[in-house]
């Protein structure tokens, strides 16, 4: 992806917050800006875990993101987060469900 002012981000780990943008504006409805969303997604629309996805939840907390959207993860990777909530998705349609961002278009 080549994002505004020609830098390049090749990290998988972006394709859900990509996915969730686009849809978002697609829909007209803006994203809260305390989200975060980590993740690889496929062709198909199935999400999958990323390398170091516990580190990033912890980091994401520390920096107050109140909640997140992660692929399933073991409980084992999963950090211990004080005031993170962690929502896992499965694919487009669980983003798109769970995150109750893109219920209704806006007129």
């Amino acid at each position: 992806v080549t994002m505004a002012g020609g830098m390049k981000f090749r990290d998988p780990a972006l394709d859900m917050a990509l996915c969730a943008a686009v849809i978002s504006s697609a829909w007209e409805n803006p994203l809260p800006p305390d989200c975060i969303f980590i993740g690889e997604i496929g062709i198909l629309g199935q999400s999958a875990r990323v390398s170091f996805t516990g580190q990033r939840l912890s980091e994401a907390e520390r920096l107050g993101f109140k909640k997140a959207f992660v692929p399933v993860m073991p409980e084992k990777e999963m950090p211990k987060l004080k005031k993170m909530q962690v929502v896992t998705i499965d694919d487009l349609h669980s983003l798109v469900s769970k995150s109750g961002l893109f219920n209704e278009k806006k007129d």
